[in-house]
């Protein structure tokens, strides 16, 4: 088409022009027309050829733009590949697919792989297959350091430890192997300056880092933070303010009793009680108990009282033993001035047993002072579990997404350990 055509290196072997699509060849000063107008469709580069930018502290500009796919139970998958320039530092390239951005440059010493193993070291990083296919190029422009055609193909093995990826291409002639880095789209954008909005990423890519890896790790030291906390305070209540047994008596709840109500011996409490826990013992037996315990100040009158109920039922069903309830059951007084205190203890018998008859039942009472109380450590404890458990799933969550686009989504990668 007479469309004026530059070369940017010796190296340059073919150039498909912006034009008309025709690939022009180049071998020791001659040129060859390798293909003519050969792409039926045209393809706008984000960014345009000419574009410069600087990556790895390193002043690139945008040679040659092609697409390649590679398809899949009937479905072509295509990304975008940008050949980068710089007279001394040679090429790069730089790759995008669904909005998701890798700078790669060729690496000078590949690993030694062979076809299709799973996964390889490389140092103390282990990388680990990620996909396995045949690519193919579908649309090109710009110049390239190989004779390159619409419609060649190779064979691409990515293998990832993200942010890094490794990849390597075999071709009838060669394999090539690079590496390949995560590129955020700011970056890229603050690097190169375009004119428009970069692709929106869509998912999650083969080599993109997981952004909750590291919030993971906060959320973990932040646990086991708070968790040595509230174990150090639990152990300050049970070693600083130990419980110490104020009362304990043993009562008999009996049908004789006329007022049914019992009074037990006097407690003195010589400075106040944050708690006081009164826990009654029985030996009630198929039937219910109701008690009022009330605790009373001998000198002032002042009173605290609480109500409690204990059933417990036991037997055998079709020769298996079974039970219910308890026969036991505890209160606690909260802040209780010092003082004189007895206990008024007022019950109840349930119905559910015969008691024409004399029917009794022994109560053991134990009042407690300052008792350690641990349902609210532990459910301290469950509360703060909850955080780096959540943590934990939601970052696994992003690695399965991650996974599901491989070729090895049953064999996938696992996470790291916290």
């Amino acid at each position: 088409c007479a469309a004026a055509l530059t070369i940017h290196s010796a190296a340059i072997e073919s150039v498909a022009c912006p034009s008309c699509g025709s690939i022009i060849g180049f071998e020791n000063e001659k040129v060859q027309l390798l293909a003519q107008a050969a792409q039926k469709m045209r393809v706008t580069p984000w960014l345009p050829l000419g574009s410069t930018g600087r990556l790895a502290d390193i002043d690139w500009e945008v040679i040659g733009f092609m697409q390649r796919c590679t398809r899949s139970e009937g479905e072509a998958y295509t990304w975008s590949e940008y050949l980068l320039f710089n007279a001394k530092e040679g090429f790069s390239w730089l790759t995008e697919y669904q909005g998701h951005w890798n700078f790669a440059r060729t690496m000078s010493r590949p690993p030694s792989v062979a076809r299709g193993q799973y996964s390889f070291r490389r140092g103390k990083d282990q990388f680990k297959l990620f996909s396995s296919c045949k690519a193919e190029v579908s649309y090109v422009i710009g110049e390239f350091y190989w004779r390159v055609a619409v419609g060649e193909t190779c064979l691409v093995e990515d293998y990832i430890l993200p942010p890094l990826m490794l990849s390597r291409e075999v071709s009838q002639n060669e394999a090539t192997w690079s590496e390949s880095r995560y590129l955020e789209p700011e970056d890229l954008c603050a690097a190169f300056k375009p004119g428009m909005p970069p692709p929106e990423r869509v998912g999650v890519f083969a080599n993109q880092p997981n952004p909750l890896i590291e919030t993971h790790r906060k959320v973990f030291r932040l646990y086991w933070l708070l968790a040595m906390a509230a174990i150090l305070w639990q152990l300050v209540f049970v070693f600083c303010l130990s419980a110490n047994t104020v009362l304990q008596q043993t009562l008999v709840l009996s049908t004789n009793n006329t007022e049914a109500s019992l009074t037990t011996q006097e407690v003195s409490l010589t400075s106040p009680a944050q708690a006081l826990r009164l826990r009654h013992t029985t030996d009630v037996e198929n039937n219910w108990l109701e008690i009022t315990s009330t605790l009373v100040e001998k000198n002032t009158g002042e009173a605290f009282q609480g109500a409690q109920e204990i059933a417990y039922y036991h037997g055998v069903d079709e020769g298996e033993s079974w039970s219910e309830g308890a026969r036991e059951d505890a209160i606690v007084f909260k802040d209780i001035p010092a003082g004189v205190y007895y206990l008024n203890i007022e019950f109840e018998f349930g119905t559910d047993r015969n008691l024409a008859q004399r029917y009794s039942v022994v109560d053991a009472v134990e009042l407690v002072r300052n008792p350690v109380g641990w349902s609210n450590f532990v459910l301290v404890m469950i509360f703060l579990t909850a955080f780096p458990l959540i943590s934990r799933w939601r970052r696994n969550a992003f690695e399965s997404r991650r996974w599901e686009e491989s070729d090895l989504s049953g064999e996938g990668g696992g996470t790291e350990e916290d």
